[in-house]
């Protein structure tokens, strides 16, 4: 699965918190990241969001559980991102976070959302198929 590569950098932007509502993480804190998504990346230097980005582009080439859902590595590290146990002072219920990291998963077809557990999931806007990490 591929996404396109402004999207990839938008999301890269929320991992590195370099857009609003999301936890601003320098090389060392990119890593444990990383590591919170049960990944063995280690950030080594290269431009914050370039090194994200393929990085997630790895994880979009492994294989998906089924047609229209995202591979579940990708869709973990999503979860990870969104915990609501990370929101911002400006963003408790993490509703800004949402709609941020909507934008750029919308242009792919798809569409996160928190469930009654406010667990997040993701799926995919024609079939409604949802990727379940």
């Amino acid at each position: 699965m591929n996404f396109k590569n402004r999207n990839l950098r938008s999301i890269s932007e929320m991992i590195i918190g370099d857009v609003d509502y999301f936890q601003r993480r320098s090389s060392r804190y990119i890593t444990e990241f990383f590591e919170d998504c049960d990944l063995d990346f280690a950030h080594d230097g290269p431009t914050r969001w370039v090194w994200t980005a393929d990085r997630l582009k790895e994880l979009l080439q492994e294989p998906q559980a089924a047609a229209h859902t995202l591979p579940a590595r990708f869709a973990h590290v999503l979860r990870v991102l969104m915990r609501k146990s990370d929101a911002e002072s400006n963003d408790c219920d993490r509703l800004l976070a949402l709609n941020a990291l909507n934008s750029p998963l919308s242009r792919e077809g798809f569409e996160a959302f928190y469930d009654a557990d406010n667990l997040l999931h993701i799926r995919h806007v024609g079939t409604k198929t949802v990727s379940i990490p």
